[in-house]
């Protein structure tokens, strides 16, 4: 007669299970059965309603956070100009983010406020499920580091694609930045705090604006959303600024002036051969200007049978302005007086030299050519090492060409820096030599420069030039 069978370890009929006890199943945490201690009880599923809806809201976070992370990204790069422009032609969705691009501090604040709670509350509730699901420290840490790659991933997503177009994402994205600033303006309020005392405890320095203008037109050019010359008038915009009247004006030698004793007659013919529609009148001398006359005051004395009229009688009032004055102020100025031509007059009273309204803008958009007039480039290059240039040239040329800085208040002009260097009046054919570069008078008129030509030798650097 056959042994009986041993019953199998863990099985339903096993010694183990036959020795279970009341103390077995006190330690149980979860439901026991004849197979053992159960994770589940058997009318629940095998994963936990408390899991599902943990995950759900995991979910939601994560939506809620990449809408939060592309709206910030967007309203950071988007164009202030675009978006004013499209608020100002009644773009409803450009007016509703048209104030947190202008006031990034205030609207930027709610907007990162939420982007950090939710992504707070994303590793909390990643951690949760670890350390609830398996090991209190292992599960919670490797869920943890779950959560903060799967938030970086989406930040570093929702960022790149923004970037292609911001002010797109910003405009369909504003419904976002608008509920988020009103739902997260006490948390952005109290988050900022510190850094507003912070701010406040300490001496704050300016940036200069024009250099962050700079570098975002050069952002905008790499991406290409802004055209040279729309970068080149930018710069001309800003360098108003750091210029005065004294290195644009027409110098007082080239001045084309009337005495008030001449009649309407020999002026008129001033205007026609000089085609300048204004003209200073002077009374004993230059320096003295009586103001200016229009030319279609002329035309219309003219006109009247009043050709031997005085010029006293069609005088208009002249505007005065010193050297120093810088050229962002006159063109407000002129705009405000609604006046062409202003005299630069120099620390002594005398006049200096005169300033258009086109000399400003010519400043901005380059040269101003009229229909008829004979251009000759203010500047040939005959090579990487030499060129021909006017003497009234600015010294910046040669820092531009050659990496050579001229630093002196005594002259603005290349032509001045050839006189300052030869130490007495110059005559066509005259050379001087200056660190590295050769300056050559070519032409004269009267006892000023008129053009020159300007070398370097590649084998010497000029002291202070910038390696090219």
């Amino acid at each position: 007669m056959s042994a009986p069978a041993r019953p199998l370890q863990g099985s339903r009929h096993g010694r183990s299970n036959a020795r279970s006890g009341p103390s077995d199943q006190s330690t149980c945490q979860y439901h026991r059965t004849d197979a053992g201690c159960l994770r589940t009880r058997p009318w629940e599923p095998a994963v936990g309603l408390e899991t599902i809806a943990t995950i759900a809201v995991i979910v939601v976070l994560v939506l809620v956070l990449g809408a939060v992370a592309a709206t910030e990204a967007a309203l950071e790069r988007a164009n202030d100009i675009r978006i004013q422009a499209l608020a100002a032609r009644g773009n409803r969705q450009a007016q509703r983010i048209a104030p947190s691009v202008g006031q990034p501090g205030r609207f930027l604040g709610a907007i990162t406020a939420a982007r950090v709670l939710s992504a707070t509350l994303i590793l909390s509730l990643f951690a949760y499920l670890g350390a609830r699901e398996y090991s209190p420290f292992i599960g919670a840490v490797g869920f943890g580091m779950l959560g903060g790659t799967l938030i970086a991933v989406i930040q570093l997503t929702v960022g790149m694609v923004v970037a292609r177009a911001p002010e797109y994402a910003a405009l369909r994205l504003s419904g976002v930045a608008h509920v988020t600033r009103i739902v997260f303006a006490i948390p952005a309020f109290i988050l900022g705090l510190p850094s507003a005392l912070v701010a406040r405890s300490i001496s704050a320095v300016t940036p200069d604006a024009g250099t962050d203008i700079l570098s975002l037109v050069e952002r905008e050019e790499a991406a290409g959303g802004v055209e040279e010359q729309e970068r080149r008038m930018i710069r001309g915009i800003i360098a108003l600024e750091d210029k005065t009247a004294r290195e644009i004006m027409v110098p007082r030698i080239d001045m084309a002036v009337a005495d008030i004793e001449d009649s309407v007659g020999d002026i008129a013919a001033i205007v026609t051969e000089r085609g300048f529609s204004r003209v200073p009148v002077y009374r004993e001398n230059i320096d003295d200007i009586a103001g200016i006359v229009y030319a279609k005051d002329l035309l219309r004395a003219i006109g009247n049978g009043g050709k031997d009229r005085p010029l006293s009688d069609l005088l208009r009032d002249a505007f005065f302005i010193p050297e120093s004055k810088r050229l962002d102020e006159l063109l407000t100025e002129m705009q405000a007086r609604r006046v062409h031509m202003a005299i630069v007059v120099d620390e002594y009273g005398g006049t200096a030299g005169l300033v258009t309204i086109e000399d400003l803008l010519e400043e901005i958009v380059g040269e101003i050519e009229d229909e008829y007039d004979v251009a000759r480039p203010p500047m040939e290059i005959i090579s990487q090492d030499e060129v021909v240039l006017d003497a009234g040239a600015s010294t910046d040329v040669l820092k531009e060409l050659f990496g050579y800085e001229v630093e002196s208040e005594d002259f603005d002009t290349v032509g001045g820096f050839l006189i300052h260097q030869l130490g007495r009046l110059p005559a066509v054919g005259d050379e001087v030599e200056a660190d590295g570069l050769t300056l050559r008078v070519l032409s004269m008129a009267g006892r000023r420069v008129r053009r020159l030509r300007v070398a370097r030798d590649r084998g010497a650097v000029p002291e202070g030039a910038i390696p090219q």
